[in-house]
């Protein structure tokens, strides 16, 4: 029965495979660096020359599939891919002639103030935005931050006024009308009034 196989053409084509595979890579580690370390002491050259091919094999290995689902390969969003929440839906209740939003959110260093909360009326395209909180260099020092603002950026006008007596920080709690009511984190209240920028005494 004839052979189909010759057992040493068997042997020069699995020597041919292996030559091709063995040239390519032995060119590769043979090759020159992409920069020119002739000038470096030849201990130091070897170094880097062993890092340039190093950095050349990193870049030549296949990437990772991006995500099939995101065809962008973007992370997933946080929560199980779910939406995140409106930073705008604040929790904002009702208070005299305005509304009372809870939130820190103030456009002022941490140097400057601290805000607890803030206080908000709209008259057409202005509105008045008081933040109440505590003065950013003194941690006993309540303070209010009056601003006016025109189509929610230009500000008109504005105040930093300090509580009249110092309880730490504080919030605003109610209003009636433009008059506001803060307290401190002790109870001690404070009344506020919008339109005079000034804190008053209350029957």
């Amino acid at each position: 029965m004839r052979r189909l196989h010759h057992p040493r053409r068997l042997m020069l084509a699995a020597a041919l495979v292996a030559v091709m595979i063995a040239v390519p890579l032995i060119t590769f580690a043979q090759s020159k660096p992409s920069h020119d370390y002739s000038a470096y002491p030849p201990e130091k050259r070897v170094i880097l020359e062993a890092q340039d091919r190093a950095i050349a094999t990193a870049q030549a290995e296949p990437r990772p599939p991006k995500n099939p689902q995101d065809p962008k390969g973007a992370a997933p969003a946080a929560g199980g891919g779910r939406p995140t929440p409106n930073p705008g839906n604040l929790q904002r209740t009702g208070a005299g002639s305005g509304s009372i939003i809870e939130t820190a959110l103030a456009p002022f260093s941490s140097e400057q103030f601290l805000a607890q909360n803030r206080w908000v009326e709209n008259q057409g395209p202005t509105a008045t935005v008081v933040y109440a909180g505590v003065d950013g260099q003194d941690a006993s020092q309540g303070r209010v931050m009056v601003h006016v603002v025109r189509d929610g950026q230009t500000v008109i006008d504005g105040a930093s006024v300090p509580t009249p007596t110092k309880h730490g920080t504080v919030r605003v709690v109610g209003a009636r009308g433009e008059l506001l009511t803060l307290r401190a984190l002790d109870g001690t209240t404070f009344a506020f009034d919008v339109v005079s920028r000034k804190f008053v005494t209350t029957g």
